[in-house]
Protein backbone atom coordinates (compact mmCIF):
# COMPACT_ATOMS: atom_id res chain seq x y z
CA UNK A 1 0.00 0.00 0.00
CA UNK A 2 3.33 2.35 0.07
CA UNK A 3 2.25 3.68 3.30
CA UNK A 4 -1.28 4.23 2.14
CA UNK A 5 -0.25 6.41 -0.98
CA UNK A 6 -2.40 3.65 -2.83
CA UNK A 7 -5.17 3.85 -0.75
CA UNK A 8 -7.11 6.14 -2.88
CA UNK A 9 -6.94 4.60 -6.18
CA UNK A 10 -7.90 1.39 -3.65
CA UNK A 11 -11.05 2.91 -2.47
CA UNK A 12 -12.10 3.76 -5.94
CA UNK A 13 -11.71 0.32 -7.50
CA UNK A 14 -13.77 -0.68 -4.13
CA UNK A 15 -16.45 2.26 -4.58
CA UNK A 16 -16.65 0.77 -8.24
CA UNK A 17 -17.45 -2.52 -7.36
CA UNK A 18 -19.67 -1.84 -4.94
CA UNK A 19 -21.63 0.73 -7.52
CA UNK A 20 -21.37 -1.16 -10.64
CA UNK A 21 -21.41 -4.91 -9.67
CA UNK A 22 -21.88 -5.83 -13.90
CA UNK A 23 -18.21 -4.53 -14.62
CA UNK A 24 -16.19 -7.41 -14.66
CA UNK A 25 -12.90 -5.40 -15.00
CA UNK A 26 -11.82 -3.01 -12.94
CA UNK A 27 -8.79 -0.36 -13.79
CA UNK A 28 -7.94 2.37 -11.09
CA UNK A 29 -5.85 5.20 -13.00
CA UNK A 30 -3.94 7.89 -11.75
CA UNK A 31 -2.75 10.53 -13.57
CA UNK A 32 -0.37 13.47 -13.03
CA UNK A 33 -1.02 16.11 -15.64
CA UNK A 34 2.41 17.99 -15.58
CA UNK A 35 5.17 19.03 -18.05
CA UNK A 36 4.95 15.15 -18.83
CA UNK A 37 1.98 13.67 -17.94
CA UNK A 38 2.69 9.70 -16.02
CA UNK A 39 -0.35 7.36 -15.47
CA UNK A 40 -0.12 5.05 -12.92
CA UNK A 41 -2.62 1.88 -13.23
CA UNK A 42 -3.90 -0.64 -10.69
CA UNK A 43 -5.86 -3.49 -12.01
CA UNK A 44 -6.24 -7.43 -12.24
CA UNK A 45 -4.46 -9.72 -9.13
CA UNK A 46 -2.24 -6.53 -8.10
CA UNK A 47 -5.59 -4.60 -7.58
CA UNK A 48 -6.88 -7.39 -6.04
CA UNK A 49 -4.72 -7.81 -3.87
CA UNK A 50 -4.45 -4.57 -2.26
CA UNK A 51 -8.09 -4.15 -1.82
CA UNK A 52 -7.77 -7.34 0.49
CA UNK A 53 -4.93 -5.53 2.12
CA UNK A 54 -6.96 -2.67 2.50
CA UNK A 55 -10.24 -4.89 4.39
CA UNK A 56 -7.51 -6.27 6.79
CA UNK A 57 -6.07 -2.97 7.67
CA UNK A 58 -9.62 -1.30 8.11
CA UNK A 59 -10.43 -4.54 9.97
CA UNK A 60 -7.27 -4.08 12.12
CA UNK A 61 -8.29 -0.67 12.97
CA UNK A 62 -11.96 -0.94 13.60
CA UNK A 63 -10.84 -3.89 16.48
CA UNK A 64 -8.32 -0.54 17.78
CA UNK A 65 -10.87 1.54 17.92
CA UNK A 66 -13.28 -0.92 19.78
CA UNK A 67 -10.66 -1.58 22.45
CA UNK A 68 -10.56 1.73 23.05
CA UNK A 69 -7.30 2.15 22.87
CA UNK A 70 -6.39 4.28 19.64
CA UNK A 71 -3.16 6.51 19.44
CA UNK A 72 -2.19 9.38 17.69
CA UNK A 73 0.09 9.20 14.64
CA UNK A 74 4.14 8.96 15.14
CA UNK A 75 5.39 12.47 15.73
CA UNK A 76 7.37 12.64 12.57
CA UNK A 77 3.82 12.98 11.26
CA UNK A 78 3.13 15.63 13.39
CA UNK A 79 3.37 18.56 10.48
CA UNK A 80 1.00 16.14 8.19
CA UNK A 81 -2.22 16.39 10.63
CA UNK A 82 -2.92 20.15 10.95
CA UNK A 83 -6.43 18.98 12.62
CA UNK A 84 -4.75 16.46 14.85
CA UNK A 85 -6.37 16.76 18.38
CA UNK A 86 -4.46 18.74 21.08
CA UNK A 87 -2.27 17.14 22.90
CA UNK A 88 -0.90 18.27 26.66
CA UNK A 89 0.98 21.09 26.77
CA UNK A 90 4.38 19.54 27.76
CA UNK A 91 4.20 17.33 24.50
CA UNK A 92 7.61 16.11 24.48
CA UNK A 93 7.10 14.69 28.05
CA UNK A 94 4.07 13.02 27.58
CA UNK A 95 5.08 11.65 23.74
CA UNK A 96 8.18 10.13 26.35
CA UNK A 97 5.97 8.45 28.66
CA UNK A 98 3.00 6.99 26.09
CA UNK A 99 5.48 5.90 23.54
CA UNK A 100 5.33 2.18 24.38
CA UNK A 101 1.45 2.44 24.87
CA UNK A 102 1.16 4.26 21.74
CA UNK A 103 2.79 1.72 20.13
CA UNK A 104 1.36 -1.31 21.10
CA UNK A 105 -2.06 0.52 20.46
CA UNK A 106 -1.02 0.95 16.90
CA UNK A 107 0.62 -1.96 16.47
CA UNK A 108 -1.85 -3.84 13.79
CA UNK A 109 -1.10 -1.14 11.48
CA UNK A 110 2.17 -0.32 11.67
CA UNK A 111 3.08 -2.60 8.63
CA UNK A 112 0.87 0.26 6.54
CA UNK A 113 2.54 3.02 8.09
CA UNK A 114 5.83 1.63 7.52
CA UNK A 115 5.83 -0.28 3.89
CA UNK A 116 8.40 1.46 1.39
CA UNK A 117 5.80 0.14 -1.29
Amino acid sequence: MGQGRELQRVLYAIAVRALLPEVRTVVARLIYLADDPTTFELKGDELEGLVNEAAGYLSAAMAILRSGRIAPRWEQDALYDDMRLALPADRESYLRRKTSEFRAANQPLNRLWSAST
